[in-house]
């Protein structure tokens, strides 16, 4: 006769939301602060502190100003919707773990 286990399992749903909620907080903080930085962007910034060795790329990749706020800006955007679709992913990993859990429990109870 096989023995007979019973699980028992604590679930802090607001545990969950609030890790949720400080990723999605830190995420809009950083895109905030690289969308309020474009203002910044000189071609004195441009050049890599404390790089003594410098590396010709090509005419192909010659910008202006312009053309790379606008590259900051959506490599900014493109990153902060990348953090948020990467928490999402992890939330719904949390949530299969929940449902698992949840069925679990009722299988016991039957």
């Amino acid at each position: 006769m096989p023995n007979k286990y019973d699980v028992s399992i604590q679930i802090n749903l607001a545990g969950i939301t609030g890790r949720v909620q400080r990723a999605l907080r830190q995420a809009m903080t950083m895109v905030s602060i690289g969308l309020n930085a474009k203002g910044e962007i000189t071609p004195e910034i441009l050049t890599m502190p404390d790089v003594t060795m410098h590396h010709h790329f090509g005419s192909s990749l010659n910008r202006t100003i312009d053309e790379d706020k606008v590259s900051w800006e959506i490599w900014v955007l493109r990153n902060g919707f990348r953090d948020i679709a990467e928490e999402l992913g992890g939330l719904l990993e949390e949530i299969q773990s929940v449902l698992a859990y949840w069925k679990i429990g009722l299988i016991q109870k039957s």
